[in-house]
């Protein structure tokens, strides 16, 4: 974080199809922080990390993180903004990869950041990955096929 003089870092857990079930090499969030579920956001900070889900997950989440994981119980871009800002000072900012958000979820989250003297900027190498380095699991070689009519 400190190589992209960024102070925070999202981590959503959506690959860049903003798919929510994922391959294992887009599994950013479940690899870092041990949580498994499907829905939940992660924000680091250089002191603090937390997860954000919802009420389905929360037994789960803290039973799959270890203690440097703080749970939050709530998943919006306003609680985990809110969070960050407790965190970063004015002047910082806090970065997102660009191919993870949608453009809702990324105004969304450059809302709540409006007027809070704190920048959201798109760092387009994931960080996350930089971390996992050759540890992280390779492209999906499985063959695509085609679903007949009758079920979609």
């Amino acid at each position: 974080m400190r190589n992209h003089n960024i102070s925070a870092y999202i981590i959503p857990p959506t690959d860049p199809h903003l798919g929510e079930y994922t391959a294992n090499r887009e599994k950013r969030r479940q690899w870092l922080t041990g949580f498994t579920g499907s829905s939940g956001t992660a924000a680091v900070t250089l002191t603090r990390a937390a997860v954000f889900t919802d009420s389905r997950y929360w037994t789960q989440a803290e039973r799959q993180m270890d203690c440097n994981w703080e749970l939050q119980q709530t998943l919006s871009a306003p609680a985990v903004v809110s969070w960050i800002l407790e965190e970063v000072k004015i002047g910082e900012v806090v970065g997102f990869d660009p191919f993870l958000l949608s453009i809702s979820e990324w105004e969304s989250y450059n809302h709540e950041f409006e007027d809070s003297g704190r920048t959201l900027q798109s760092v387009t190498t994931n960080l996350v990955d930089v971390v996992w380095g050759n540890q992280r699991p390779p492209l999906p070689e499985s063959e695509i096929y085609s679903v007949p009519d009758d079920f979609v």
